[in-house]
């Protein structure tokens, strides 16, 4: 593994502690285009890291008490179930369509967070009447299903699941998100690994680099507020999609 990968590596592992997202979006470019992986290798990889990097973020959270741990199973339940059906559909998608959603997926979430308006003095409104009740799991098992199959942890669409539809504050959110991601990130790769193999001692190292990351990240999110991060790393993700969305057509047409 070269340095510039270690160090990118770390960074995705903060931005997943600290924003309780970015880690497989980040992560799968990073294997493909750097690391040069095989597409679905690369999401398979992609899956063990952000799991093992999600799950030793979330002593932080613990900790200070930002799980809503009832929200977590709603949600979480059905995402893992969702991620195992999608990781294990994804032996039927082709490379092309995968890449397409994912960097649609890319976008949109970067859009998301660069025009995201920021509140102060936030509340936490419990609500578990059945109509939301209902909502979160299907909401869980969608986004499980599209981020197991396209390969990402799925952060980017729970975290405003959870403040949309559980009126969650930002720090429960994160904090949740980052549980329900380790889970649905494990049976994704679960699902993945049925069709395709993997390097796990390089996965492993690159999980050992991206935990020191989120467990800072998931330090440093209870110290600093987060809001201008998010902008500025929303507009690195749409600046990474259109990037690599015209390396991708580049390719495709044969233009060197």
């Amino acid at each position: 593994m070269t340095i510039p990968v270690a160090l990118a590596i770390l960074l995705i592992g903060l931005t997943l502690g600290l924003i309780g997202a970015g880690g497989s979006i980040l992560t799968v470019p990073l294997l493909l285009y750097v690391g040069h992986f095989p597409l679905k290798e690369a999401i398979v990889i992609s899956f063990f890291v952000v799991a093992s990097s999600s799950l030793v973020a979330l002593i932080f959270h613990v900790r200070n008490r930002t799980i809503d741990w009832k929200l977590a199973l709603i949600v979480g339940l059905p995402a893992m179930l969702g991620a195992f059906i999608g990781g294990s559909m994804a032996a039927y998608l082709p490379n092309n369509l995968i890449l397409i959603a994912f960097y649609l997926l890319m976008l949109l979430s970067g859009l998301k967070l660069a025009f995201s308006k920021t509140t102060s003095a936030e509340t936490y409104v419990s609500d578990r009447s059945l109509v939301k009740s209902f909502l979160l799991l299907f909401s869980g098992l969608t986004i499980g299903l599209v981020t197991g199959a396209i390969g990402v942890g799925g952060g980017f669409l729970i975290v405003p699941a959870l403040l949309l539809l559980a009126r969650t504050t930002s720090a429960l959110a994160i904090g949740t998100s980052l549980c329900i991601v380790a889970g649905q990130a494990s049976f994704g790769l679960v699902g993945y690994v049925q069709h395709t193999s993997f390097d796990l001692q390089y996965a492993s190292v690159l999980a050992v680099f991206c935990c020191i990351g989120s467990l800072t990240g998931a330090w440093l999110s209870g110290k600093i507020e987060n809001a201008h991060f998010k902008v500025i790393f929303g507009w690195l993700l749409i600046l990474f999609s259109i990037l690599i969305s015209v390396v991708e057509l580049t390719k495709k047409f044969g233009f060197h």
